[in-house]
């Protein structure tokens, strides 16, 4: 059990970025497709930083799937 009833950081994640709300955020701003909105929304608090830097932060994710995504996220 977790102390003082706290959601699981997982359950906050898929909140976060794949509620169906979340995704029509990301549409209305104009990030097209799921992965610019993921990306950018994940990474706004970095600022509009290069793909290079997205990339290290996020080092899990191939640097050509992020470098379709992020330059144009940041040009809206």
């Amino acid at each position: 059990m977790r102390p003082y009833g706290l959601a699981s950081p997982r359950t906050l994640h898929a909140v976060t970025y794949f509620a169906p709300e979340s995704r029509e955020a990301n549409r209305a701003v104009g990030l097209l497709g799921f992965w610019m909105g993921y990306f950018a929304a994940r990474a706004a608090p970095l600022g509009a930083v290069t793909a290079g830097v997205v990339e290290a932060a996020f080092f899990n994710f191939h640097p050509a799937m992020v470098r379709r995504a992020v330059p144009d996220a940041w040009g809206l």
